[in-house]
């Protein structure tokens, strides 16, 4: 493939696959980040010094880590970040393979680190980004719409960075669909980002919300717990899990808008929830190394099977085991295909008189 310059960098797969065919599956992440995974073979004590038996460095963030699956996939996707064109994370992406476009900025990405113990205990620590002016979020507006004239799904992903308005992915994907009418737009975000978006008055044309438990619990203010709501899932009832959800979809829902949303469990699996129908897919047993990266994986073979005109009850397959296969891997490491190979899943319907599953 040819390679056009640019100024301090060059990444040669993303501009021959975006000079040829729009991308199908575009993502989109405001607030990118090099992902340091250290991983230790002992419990880490707090205030001592650990030494760490493995290291990783890559470029991640929500939206990077969903086009990393798809591309695995063997779909045609593009990752859009705003990062300094001299920053390690773009030579890290590049090295991924990962279709990918920067919106140039002169500031560096942030830097969050994970540290990953014996038994799946993972801790992470998050940095809070990069400013992102006015004249950024233009110009990540401006490219954003130049990409989306052939693409069938946006995936707008991560945290909002900070100058970033509350309301801007709802303005985003009011421009896209604009652009493209016929574009599904997926969000999976969190605090007041998705509250904004769940919130029906704001009306934003999300086609899918990607939120775990304790994500939509803090956006709707609910008076429960992540851990009773994933606890009674893995006991077989999933009623107060759709409960939590259903009344948020069904609020959301109007003769022209018709959105799901894609609630992840944790161990106990996920629901895809619709204002009329409610699927439920148990996660296969594994043994968990790490759940970080996981609910974006889940994501990515989602918007891939619905890219693939699947039936809802398969979408939800997909993004069990693609997030659970992600889970038996250290770090934002994503999964092959071939590392699904032995994990099962079992998708069944949910109606209200279901006691348990």
């Amino acid at each position: 493939m040819g390679c056009r310059r640019f100024p301090l960098f060059s990444f040669c797969l993303a501009t021959s696959l975006i000079d040829r065919l729009p991308p199908m599956i575009v993502t989109f992440t405001p607030n990118p980040s090099l992902d340091i995974t250290f991983t230790a073979d002992h419990a880490i004590q707090r205030g001592q010094v650990a030494r760490m038996a493995t290291s990783q460095t890559i470029a991640g963030g929500k939206g990077v880590n969903v086009s990393r699956v798809t591309h695995a996939m063997g779909h045609s996707t593009l990752a859009i970040v705003p990062c300094d064109p001299q920053d390690p994370f773009v030579r890290l992406l590049a090295l991924s393979e990962t279709p990918f476009e920067i919106i140039p900025t002169d500031v560096p990405v942030r830097v969050n680190t994970t540290l990953s113990e014996p038994g799946g205990v993972t801790t992470k620590l998050n940095g809070p980004g990069a400013l992102l002016d006015d004249s950024a979020q233009r110009a990540a507006a401006s490219m954003l719409l130049r990409r989306l004239g052939g693409a069938d799904w946006l995936v707008m992903a991560g945290s909002l960075p900070p100058g970033a308005p509350n309301d801007w992915y709802a303005q985003l994907a009011w421009q896209a669909k604009q652009r493209n009418p016929q574009l599904h737009v997926a969000v999976d975000t969190s605090g007041s980002a998705l509250s904004v978006l769940l919130n029906p008055t704001m009306a934003a044309p999300v086609d899918v919300f990607c939120p775990n438990t304790e994500e939509l619990i803090a956006a709707i203010d609910a008076p429960v717990t992540a851990e009773s709501i994933e606890d009674a899932a893995l006991l077989g009832d999933f009623r107060p899990a759709v409960q939590l959800a259903q009344p948020v979809i069904r609020r959301l829902t109007n003769a022209h808008h018709r959105p799901v949303m894609l609630l992840t469990l944790g161990a106990a699996g996920a629901l895809l929830v619709s204002a009329t129908q409610i699927h439920i897919a148990t996660a296969p047993s594994i043994s968990v190394v790490s759940t970080v990266g996981a609910g974006d994986c889940a994501l990515a073979g989602y918007v891939c099977a619905a890219a693939n005109h699947a039936p809802a009850p398969e979408r939800l397959t997909q993004a069990v085991l693609w997030g659970s296969a992600a889970a038996t891997l250290p770090g934002t490491a994503v999964p092959t295909p071939a590392q699904l190979t032995g994990l099962h899943t079992t998708t069944t319907h949910f109606s209200p008189t279901t006691t348990k599953v």
